[in-house]
């Protein structure tokens, strides 16, 4: 028999076999409770976002000579895919609160480190609405950034700095 058909025959036994194995190692390993393979970083990541943030919103264009720094708690939802959330935003006036506003948050882009997201008020009937852009803290604990929205205390477009902690979950 000429090597070149036994090279043949043994390719051709060999990538059936492969065919018919590969997804059902696929499977076992998809199935596994402790894979000694790595999980992407995004989806390891992906959840020290989940929980409640509390922190700090500093407006630098705006109503800044009344209302420049504020009090801000963000919770995003687990296991939610694009990521939601909510979060209320206390306005300081003159040294006290003046007013909250509860806000929803949605359009989440999040790549393990720089999250986007859009943020508008949960009632419909007030325009208060802008999109955060912020980087996570290699720890996990810290999100710090910067918003442009339109604000309605304001009534014009504003900006600044975000500054956010998480919280510890019990």
């Amino acid at each position: 028999m000429d090597s070149t058909l036994i090279a043949a025959g043994i390719a051709a036994v060999t990538a059936i076999i492969a065919a018919i194995i590969s997804p059902m190692v696929s499977v076992w390993l998809k199935n596994r409770k402790y894979l000694s393979l790595i999980p992407s970083p995004p989806l390891v990541r992906k959840k020290s976002l989940y929980g409640t943030w509390k922190g700090e919103l500093i407006q630098k264009v705006g109503c800044v000579q009344l209302c420049k720094t504020h009090e801000i708690t963000l919770t995003f939802e687990a296991n939610t895919n694009p990521i939601v959330g909510s979060f209320k935003l206390v306005f300081n006036k003159d040294s006290k609160v003046e007013t909250d506003d509860d806000m929803q948050v949605f359009n989440t882009i999040y790549d393990g480190r720089i999250l986007k997201f859009d943020y508008s008020n949960k009632d419909g009937t007030t325009i208060h609405f802008g999109s955060m852009y912020a980087e996570l803290s290699a720890s996990g604990s810290n999100i710090t950034g910067h918003f442009l929205g339109f604000g309605r205390i304001s009534e014009m477009f504003v900006n600044g700095d975000i500054n956010l902690n998480k919280m510890t979950e019990k």
